[in-house]
């Protein structure tokens, strides 16, 4: 239980009641046929938590959310399990905009939201990325991993569904593969750490 994420959580809903974050993605892609987003999904709380435990992710360490859509997942790793600083990044700019009008209304310290495009954002000074959504076209994805293969080595990222390995072998090393159920189903979560190219 915590009282602000609780409310602030409930307005971060309640912004999407008259237009799914899923309608708004799929209206953006096929406006923006030459570059969509993807389809949109989110990570249950219970599921995250697993993660992050599974991985011994301290909370010491700065998270980056990379396609953060509705902010959600941000705002459950800043207030609920104390991460001293949390960045969520969006691609959709009113997702983007709405996140970071909640965190403005209640005073979040530690959270930050951008639009801003995965594969050019800078991430200096952040420890740990999170991608629920890997599902990008051959180019994206390939563009996506140059990117991160140059944070600093040790960097930590976490993946569903597939990693940044099978992009660029030399670039990422695997550190634990596990189970994770979803919603909609059974998958597997990786944990991967940059290394010296």
């Amino acid at each position: 239980w915590h009282p602000t994420f609780f409310a602030a959580d409930l307005l971060t809903l309640s912004l999407y009641f008259f237009q799914s974050p899923f309608r708004m993605v799929r209206l953006f892609d096929e406006s923006h046929g030459k570059h969509p987003i993807g389809p949109y999904g989110e990570t249950d709380f219970r599921t995250l938590a697993y993660l992050f435990d599974t991985f011994n992710i301290p909370t010491t360490a700065s998270i980056a959310d990379l396609g953060s859509g509705r902010g959600r997942t941000a705002l459950f790793l800043r207030l609920v399990r104390g991460h001293k600083h949390v960045l969520g990044v969006e691609y959709h700019k009113t997702m983007a905009q709405r996140s970071a009008r909640v965190k403005r209304w209640f005073h979040i310290d530690g959270l930050a939201y951008i639009q801003g495009d995965w594969a050019t954002v800078p991430l200096e000074g952040i420890d740990v990325i999170y991608i629920y959504g890997l599902i990008l076209e051959k180019k994206a994805s390939m563009k996506l991993a140059r990117h991160l293969a140059f944070l600093p080595p040790g960097t930590k990222i976490i993946t569903i569904s597939s990693w940044l390995g099978e992009e660029i072998p030399d670039s990422f090393q695997l550190i634990q593969k596990i189970p994770v159920r979803f919603d909609w189903g059974e998958t597997e979560a990786f944990l991967q750490a940059v290394i010296w190219k």
